[in-house]
């Protein structure tokens, strides 16, 4: 490029002064090589993070047509793009696959292959720190990143608009037939690319007319043009298709002063917002935009186009011999003001315009400009690169009164180059003129764009049709369909949906056709998932969404970025038509719900989702809005899932359900990581919200009904990648060959001795165990010694380590019981593993701190308002009660105090249970707990204490007035089984305690 700009000086001349030329060439050999390493580090990671967006899928879509001509076909009459990108994927993806990561690679190696290639381009213009310079710019670009790792045409157009320029100089400084015919093709392969190429093609041509040639004659170039343009012209016809398409009514609405504003920003952040930076706490501290920092890159090219320009004045005055005749008399007239002699300058254009290099007649010498001129000549020649693109699309779009995107700033990707070039003069300049200012610039650049490249990975996000899709396959059901009301987002639900449902897209037209296919979808069909995307645009009416609230219940509904989902049950609203139910039952709630039938899978897999599906039938108006809990519950009675929700949807609740009426509910039941394999109980319960009671079933006495039991199955460990891939980062411990500790959970950090302490151990099998392990559990004290020490077996659920698959992961629950006499401290709970020989592991793992304290303990007799003495089970003593008001009006609440003795040490958690009773011993109201709200079980109860707890009962709204019963005891949460009665006075059965005295429910006043 040098000899481009200046055929004078040689290239020693002016080399850098590194050393000498071979020390030189290594030192910018490998430090540019550190710069494409990290660039590609860049714009590898976490390629496939993110969803396909519409724009990425659109590229699948037409890459994956059949056969070449129904591709361009398919380019010509859908895309408003030229067609090499996608040509380029076609072949791209038969050899590597469609995942995304292979779609986006094409960008990467795009994105990455440009960062020497500008390097290479500075170094022709200026010299090789500013190309190196310029290269780290482009490897940390926002603006490069992003596009690098899409799987759009931006990157592989830069790519090849530095190719163009570079071969461009190539052919400027050494003609030859190889360099030309590089030209052409990659010049050819940029216009196929992006039609914004056309623009670096046009920049090339007015650099060719403006800068001196040595070895390129115009005969030449003429040449070079014809052949590309006669290369393109096939694709003509497509152009003018694609151009017909576009309305003619365009008005751009920014100046070009705004573009140019946006363009400036776009370059030096990225075209997304401009990340704020926290001084302090995130959301506490002083916010800074950096968004202002732009004009300090825009300050940075300014200084070092005025160098640059000042540089050739400079020279020019003081005068550098014959060479620099015409370029010195050109200037000396101009600041002059002597506008009429311009014959040197005349001379030289004339040349250049005849082809004869710089030889006018007068000296050899006369066609070449001064060295103190190159900045100069460097700085225009980018500054012309850099502004042809943004006010040509400008001018074109007000010509042709069209939408050619001259405000669509990635499209000018294909001039950063000039703008980082730009950039790095600057920046070298500075640091020429002061050392430490060059510094702090070079920290300022690098370290905004460092800053706002890793906030765009993080925070930046793309439409994400992944979870669209994969929300709606997780659920769907063979008797649904899917309906699309998007026309523009069929590829992207093409390329993500692997389900078993005909999809739609939506016929969005008038008040008569639109209903008319929507009945035509939806006939006989259960349900409907309804996916829309930039409604707005699409369907302004909301024909479609209308049509689906008139004729539909709204189930469900989730909004992702780019799009939302809507599913709707097209069963009739009220549906007084009984249905046909799988598995029938009758369970009745409070005479006014009841659940006659079900539905479940026989077999899911953990860490997948189960759909249940509940047949409910309304018989009178309910109070209010129940709530259901649904539980996954092992032989064990442990709960590893469960779902907390309203049946149906919270606008649609019992409230508002028509006596008569028939209702199906689905919904979804997660199986978490680590459930062991195994049968499990799926259970129901319902209860209000208002006052936590359980509605429990009509004459059962059960707070809970069974609907079913399902088999869990393994997961599979592509799934189980998956899953542990979405947990927050952590570390891992390898106890021994065979298992890995991934995570662990304690239930308390504090705890009373005589309490027990609940873990949960998430393992993972690293080969087969062949070895039935345990886990010894040892509580240190400050000094390291073990005051403490319980072994259980890993597994305890019945699903031994000896059963384990490779890779597979399996959450274990286990309890470590303080004992009474444990002295108060801070202690710290250890975990290792041990074989069935008894050998420990080396490796063993602190699961955290526990302070043990003691309790304020009473051993005096109590003197309650209604004494007792009832023996539960040799274990606990009933001393008796208090209450207030033993007369109470409905919707109020019941207070009372129970007195209780330990007989014994317990090693077990009793749950304390206080049930009022009305007419036929149906529970009305009730309170089960741990004493004293969870803080004194019954572990931690010494022999002879006494222990008074408080309860509250909330009387219903329509309690019926009458005597009521209290009854009350003790029973196991693991299995249900309640502490026998065994003394002979009052009870309601041999496991609990009736009081003797009423309590009276009046009339509300």
């Amino acid at each position: 490029m040098r000899k481009f700009l200046a055929d004078g000086p040689s290239r020693a001349a002016v080399s850098d002064t590194h050393g000498s030329a071979a020390g030189g060439s290594i030192w910018f050999g490998a430090m540019l090589s550190a710069m494409v390493v990290v660039g590609f580090a860049i714009r590898l990671h976490g390629l496939d993070t993110l969803s396909l967006w519409l724009d990425e899928a659109f590229s699948f879509h037409i890459a994956t047509q059949p056969g070449l001509l129904a591709l361009l076909n398919q380019v010509a009459i859908e895309d408003n793009h030229p067609p090499f990108y996608y040509v380029l994927l076609s072949g791209w993806l038969p050899v590597v696959g469609d995942s995304e990561f292979a779609l986006r690679f094409v960008s990467v190696a795009a994105g990455t292959l440009s960062i020497p290639l500008i390097a290479r381009l500075g170094a022709s213009i200026f010299d090789r720190r500013v190309g190196l310079m310029a290269a780290a710019l482009l490897a940390i670009s926002p603006l490069s990143i992003w596009y690098s790792r899409e799987a759009r045409m931006y990157a592989l157009v830069c790519l090849l608009a530095i190719a163009s320029v570079v071969l461009f100089v190539r052919c400027q400084e050494c003609w030859s037939v190889r360099t030309a015919v590089a030209y052409v093709v990659v010049s050819l392969l940029m216009l196929l690319t992006h039609y914004y190429g056309f623009f670096i093609f046009l920049f090339e041509n007015i650099a060719f007319a403006v800068f001196p040639r040595r070895e390129l004659g115009a005969r030449r170039w003429i040449a070079l043009q014809a052949a590309i343009a006669a290369l393109f012209s096939p694709w003509l016809l497509a152009v003018t298709q694609q151009f017909q398409r576009s309305p003619h009514d365009y008005s751009l609405p920014i100046s070009v002063l705004e573009v140019a504003r946006k363009l400036n920003l776009t370059f030096s952040m990225g075209d997304a917002l401009a990340p704020t930076v926290y001084l302090g706490q995130i959301g506490a501290g002083p916010a800074i935009s950096l968004e202002p920092a732009q004009w300090g890159f825009l300050a940075v090219i300014v200084v070092g186009a005025l160098w640059g320009a000042i540089t050739a004045v400079v020279g020019a005055r003081r005068g550098e011999g014959a060479e620099t005749a015409p370029l010195r008399g050109w200037l000396g007239t101009r600041l002059r003001g002597e506008g009429a002699e311009t014959a040197p300058l005349r001379r030289w254009l004339s040349a250049r315009l005849r082809g004869e290099g710089g030889d006018t007649g007068e000296s050899a010498s006369h066609g070449r400009l001064p060295q103190a001129a190159l900045p100069a000549q460097g700085v225009f020649l980018c500054l012309l690169y850099l502004v042809i693109a943004p006010v040509s699309s400008y001018l074109i779009t007000i010509a042709l009164s069209t939408n050619i995107r001259a405000s669509e700033r990635m499209y000018y990707i294909v001039v950063l180059p000039a703008y980082l070039l730009l950039l790095a003069f600057g920046v070298a300049r500075l640091a020429l003129a002061a050392r430490m200012l060059g510094v702090l610039t070079l920290l300022f650049v690098f370290g905004t764009s460092a800053v706002v490249s890793a906030d765009q990975s993080v925070s930046r996000g793309k439409e994400d049709f992944r979870s669209i899709t994969s929300y709606i396959a997780e659920r769907e059901s063979t008797e649904e369909t899917i309906v699309l009301n998007a026309e523009h987002i069929y590829p992207a639900f093409e390329y993500y949906y692997k389900g078993r449902l005909r999809w739609q897209r939506a016929e969005v037209g008038d008040e008569v056709a639109t209903p008319a296919f929507l009945e035509r979808v939806t006939h006989q069909k259960e349900g409907a998932w309804l996916v829309l995307s930039r409604e707005e645009l699409v369907d302004p009416q909301t024909i479609v969404r209308r049509w689906f609230d008139d004729h539909g219940l709204l189930l469900d509904e989730r909004w992702y970025p780019g799009g939302r989902i809507r599913y709707y049950f097209l069963e009739p609203r009220p549906n007084y038509r009984a249905p046909d139910v799988p598995n029938k039952l009758q369970a009745l709630f409070g005479g006014k719900i009841a659940l006659t039938g079900y539905a479940l899978p026989q077999t899911a897999r953990t860490a997948s989702q189960m759909k249940v599906r509940l047949y409910w039938h309304s018989l009178a108006k309910a109070p209010e809005d129940y709530r259901l809990v649904t539980y996954l519950q092992d032989g064990s009675g442990r709960i590893w899932s469960q779902i907390d929700r309203y049946p149906l949807i919270p606008h649609y609740a019992t409230s508002r359900w028509s006596p008569g009426e028939y209702l199906t509910d689905s919904y979804l039941l997660p199986i978490p990581l680590g459930t062991p394999p195994g049968t499990y109980e799926v259970r129901v319960r319902l209860y209000s919200p208002e006052s936590g009671n359980t509605i429990r079933p009509d004459g059962t006495g059960q707070e809970e009904v069974q609907i079913g039991r399902v088999v869990v199955l393994r997961a599979a460990l592509g799934e189980i990648a998956r899953t542990l891939k979405a947990l927050p980062a952590r570390s891992t411990y390898a106890l021994n060959d065979d298992l890995s500790l991934l995570e662990w959970a304690s239930s308390r950090t504090e705890a009373q001795a005589g309490e027990a302490v609940d873990v949960s151990l998430l393992w993972q099998a690293r080969r087969r165990p062949v070895d039935r392990y345990d886990v010894v559990f040892q509580l240190l004290d400050a000094s390291g010694a073990a005051v403490l020490e319980t072994r259980r077996p890993v597994g305890a659920t019945g699903y031994r380590t000896d059963a384990w698959d490779a890779g597979e992961v399996i959450k274990d629950y286990q309890s470590l019981l303080l004992s009474n006499q444990l002295p108060a401290g801070a202690y710290h709970l250890r975990a290792r593993l041990a074989s069935s020989t008894g050998d420990l592991s080396k490796t063993s793992v602190d699961l955290g701190a526990i302070r043990v304290s003691h309790p304020e303990r009473s051993f005096a007799s109590p003197m309650p308002e209604h004494p007792y003495e009832v023996d539960l089970g040799r274990t606990i003593v009933f001393l008796g009660y208090d209450v207030w008001p033993v007369r109470i009006a409905p919707g109020t609440k019941l207070r009372l105090s129970t007195y209780w003795r330990a007989w014994e040490q317990m090693n077990q958690s009793y749950t304390l249970f206080v049930h009022l009773l009305g007419e036929g011993n149906i529970v009305v109201a009730q309170q089960d707990d741990v004493p004293l709200k969870g803080t004194r079980p019954t572990t931690g109860w010494a022999v002879g204490e006494t222990v008074r707890d408080e309860h509250e009962l909330q009387i219903p709204p329509d309690a019926a007035p009458g005597d009521y019963r209290l009854e009350m005891g003790f029973y196991d949460p693991r299995t249900g089984e309640r502490l026998a009665v065994l003394d002979t006075g009052p009870r309601a059965s041999e496991n609990a305690i009736l009081v003797r005295e009423p309590i009276i429910v009046v009339p509300p006043e």
